[in-house]
């Protein structure tokens, strides 16, 4: 198995175990994750209780929760993290990837919810669906509040009714070669899009954001390109990424996850 894989798995496990709190069958997203499903981020409702309540909880949830990869002082130094590629985030110093907001200012709560949701496909970030909302929530508005920035008014695209037309992801083709995205979007560079889940979402207003925030600490700037060129590449972009549900992981690393959460199962 590749080191990368195996490393992977140190990630997973502590993920895991903080989810296994019961027999396995009452964590059937991480389990669902780990074979390759790509999981709904959206929450039920607004965040509950109050700012100072969540802050408080997702304090007390970062320890047990997250501290074995992104460290006790949150900046990606934890044990199990050690040789990871790529390694922990840095969520003291360094603005998160994926967001709404510009990489100088805060993401929202409701950004930070969604990767704590549905995990990170190729990354040792796993899929936290199966806690409760509320504390999906509290350790939001904790990593959150350790963020650099201030605050921001996050992108709030509304798709147009015509976006996975033909002729959109035509002309979208066309901008992803123009603008440079194939040269990196290869499998060396940057994930091949045709071939791997996508990290985030394939949500609409999630990839024009990606599209054009960049995504900070890596090589995909941000894009100031007039709102119909954005939609066109979200639309090519949406066309040719794996179907949902179709195998989109290494099959090993599929294997190796299931593993690690089996051996979690089997141990508790």
């Amino acid at each position: 198995m590749p080191v990368r894989l195996l490393l992977l798995c140190a990630l997973l496990l502590p993920g895991a175990l903080a989810l296994a709190q019961a027999p396995a069958q009452d964590f059937p997203l991480l389990r669902a994750w780990a074979g390759g499903a790509e999981l709904d981020g959206e929450p039920s409702g607004p965040p509950p209780g109050s700012h100072e309540e969540r802050l408080a909880r997702g304090k007390e949830l970062f320890g047990p929760t997250c501290v074995r990869c992104h460290g006790f002082d949150a900046r990606g130094g934890g044990a199990a993290g050690y040789g990871m590629e790529p390694r922990p985030a840095n969520l003291a110093d360094q603005p998160v990837k994926f967001r709404s907001t510009p990489a100088s200012a805060k993401p929202t709560e409701l950004d930070l919810f969604r990767t704590i949701t549905r995990g990170l496909h190729g990354t040792g970030m796993p899929a936290y669906a199966d806690l409760p909302e509320a504390d999906r929530w509290a350790l939001a508005a904790y990593v959150r509040s350790l963020q650099p920035g201030s605050d921001a008014e996050p992108l709030a695209p509304t798709p147009p009714p015509d976006l996975d037309t033909a002729p959109r992801i035509t002309r979208g083709g066309k901008l992803f070669a123009a603008e440079g995205c194939a040269a990196c979007h290869t499998g060396a560079a940057a994930p091949d899009l045709a071939k791997r889940i996508p990290k985030r979402s394939r949500a609409p207003a999630e990839l024009y954001a990606t599209i054009t925030l960049g995504l900070p600490g890596t090589a995909m700037a941000p894009r100031a390109l007039p709102a119909g060129d954005l939609w066109d590449l979200v639309a090519y972009v949406r066309s040719i990424l794996p179907a949902p549900g179709s195998q989109g992981i290494h099959t090993q690393e599929q294997e190796a996850m299931t593993q690690v959460i089996d051996s979690c199962a089997n141990n508790l």
